[in-house]
């Protein structure tokens, strides 16, 4: 393909053409395919565009030679496409769900030079799109995506928007919290939560992420552990990861770090949960006006400053599932006041003391070959009991250095004379 020009009359043309065989003499001949007029009134610019149209196709080192060559430089230049769809759909949420504003309201006083507001909302979907650490962020909003109001960040201005964070944390869970319940119309007056944890077979624990060393609840303490929690009200479900092990602390912060709260309700609410998720704690952090424990084994534990009314020995009121429960106030009418309803399961309650019997016959075994040895074998087996995961908290030692088995220590107390 070319461009000729001909000549007619002694006016030249220009024609863009190509070469075809002609079938019957089988001689090539030329074949116009444009014509672009009179060479005399050629249009300049249209077969400037065409020029650049053509050497897109080219190499760039070509393709630049070209344009300088011929003095055609482009008017623009390419710097990149970042990503917009997932940013601008997080940023609707983010602005709809009441975030930005409460933000806003709360930095009006603290005078801040840095965009607290927009680098909260970086890290945050940050999180949601490509998950990384706060060094990568810098990156991530410089090249990747484009982010409203924000071109670039520093890890140091994202430090800084977290301290702020943590001291707005309890306003901010709290507003987003109400802009959800009228939302959705949630109905928050009962929440049964628990945790339980997720092992990892990696090597080490991320460094700055969710998969952290700690105790398993499946058995794999030498594992990355992830805390998962799952809260249920009466229309709706919420589940989250956290990192950690399912400790006491992150089962006491759990709710309240993955937006479960229900400060300032004016209709009474309740938690429920399992023995297992260390109640006392929960409560106490909660700062519910009514508090709900449940357990589906017998009750081993009783909130503090009623002991004896949640004590087995109490009066119960038997349901028609056979499930026993009874309410147990904690805090008498001050600010402090807890209410709990412990609920008992005999079934389960049975099981426990008949696998508590099963224990204790080993365990009187056990004491009656210890009592065979002597010296230092009867020594370091003596402390191998002590020590033993399940015998352990079944053994009390007097004074006098006899053994005797017992029932568990979160049961009944050892007596405080006489023992140690």
């Amino acid at each position: 393909m070319y461009v000729r020009t001909v000549t007619s009359k002694g006016i030249q043309y220009a024609q863009l053409a190509h070469n075809v065989r002609d079938p019957k003499t089988g001689q090539p001949r030329a074949q116009v395919l444009y014509t672009f007029g009179r060479v005399d009134q050629l249009d300049l610019d249209a077969l400037r565009r065409l020029v650049r149209s053509i050497a897109r196709f080219l190499p760039p080192d070509e393709q630049a030679q070209l344009q300088k060559d011929l003095g055609m430089e482009w008017p623009f230049r390419y710097l990149g496409s970042p990503k917009l769809g997932g940013t601008w759909l997080s940023d609707g949420l983010w602005r709809r769900l009441g975030i930005q504003k409460t933000l806003q309201r709360l930095l009006k006083r603290c005078h801040y030079q840095t965009p607290i507001e927009r680098l909260l909302f970086a890290m945050v979907a940050n999180r949601a799109l490509a998950p990384s650490s706060k060094l990568a962020i810098e990156k991530w909003v410089a090249q990747d995506v484009y982010i409203d109001q924000l071109p670039a960040v520093e890890v140091h201005q994202l430090y800084r928007a977290m301290d702020f964070l943590l001291e707005a944390a309890e306003a901010i869970q709290r507003e987003v919290f109400w802009t959800l319940a009228n939302l959705f119309n949630l109905e928050v007056d009962v929440i049964f939560f628990d945790t339980t944890t997720a092992y990892f077979e990696i090597e080490g624990e991320d460094a700055d992420g969710l998969r952290r060393w700690g105790h398993s609840a499946d058995d794999h303490p030498k594992m990355a552990q992830v805390v998962i929690g799952l809260a249920v009200t009466r229309t709706a479900s919420r589940s989250a990861a956290g990192s950690g092990p399912a400790t006491p602390a992150t089962r006491t912060s759990w709710p309240r770090s993955n937006g479960i709260s229900t400060a300032g309700s004016s209709t009474g609410w309740s938690w429920c949960w399992t023995r297992a998720s260390t109640p006392r704690r929960t409560a106490a952090s909660c700062r519910a006006p009514a508090i709900t424990t449940s357990s589906g084994r017998s009750c081993g534990w009783a909130p503090r400053g009623a002991r004896g009314g949640a004590a087995p020995g109490g009066k119960y009121r038997r349901l028609p599932d056979g499930l026993e429960i009874k309410e147990v106030v904690v805090g008498g009418d001050s600010a402090a006041r807890r209410r709990f309803v412990i609920v008992r399961n005999p079934e389960e309650a049975e099981r426990d003391r008949q696998k508590r019997e099963s224990i204790l016959a080993e365990l009187r075994q056990r004491l009656e070959a210890l009592k065979q040895k002597q010296g230092e074998a009867h020594t370091k087996a003596a402390c191998e009991l002590r020590a033993h995961e399940t015998f352990g908290r079944y053994l009390r030692q007097t004074w006098a250095r006899d053994w005797s088995s017992t029932r568990p220590r979160f049961a009944e107390k050892p007596p405080s004379t006489g023992s140690s």
